[in-house]
């Protein structure tokens, strides 16, 4: 190995903060946004208040259930089974430490999700 070149580069504090700011492609960001987004309009349509972070497990397992057999796209057809899984996992990275893809409070939910698949 040339003398000049080091194996290990020498990060700042500043370098360590922008590589975990950016560790999330712009894309999952996006469909992050995207599901959330879907869910909040949900919710606004069925006259629940949009702020699901703070809904107890039995609210959040019902609302995501109805998302879920009654989600359609914007052109009135159902979603794909990809389309749903994404969702899901946007809505995933809200729900910060509940689980609701596995999660045994969320059967009647999952239960939904791929009964539409």
């Amino acid at each position: 190995m040339a003398a000049d070149k080091k194996r290990f580069a020498d990060l700042t504090g500043n370098d360590n903060g922008r590589i975990i700011e950016e560790k999330d492609a712009a894309n999952t960001k996006r469909s992050t946004e995207n599901s959330v987004r879907l869910f909040r309009k949900n919710l606004l349509e069925k006259g629940k208040g949009a702020d699901f972070e703070s809904m107890e497990i039995s609210e959040l397992e019902e609302n995501l259930s109805r998302l879920y057999a009654e989600a359609r796209s914007e052109h009135g057809t159902l979603y794909k089974k990809s389309s749903l899984q994404t969702i899901r996992h946007g809505l995933l990275t809200n729900t910060k430490g509940i689980d609701i893809i596995r999660g045994l409070e969320f059967k009647n939910s999952n239960f939904w999700h791929y009964r539409k698949i």
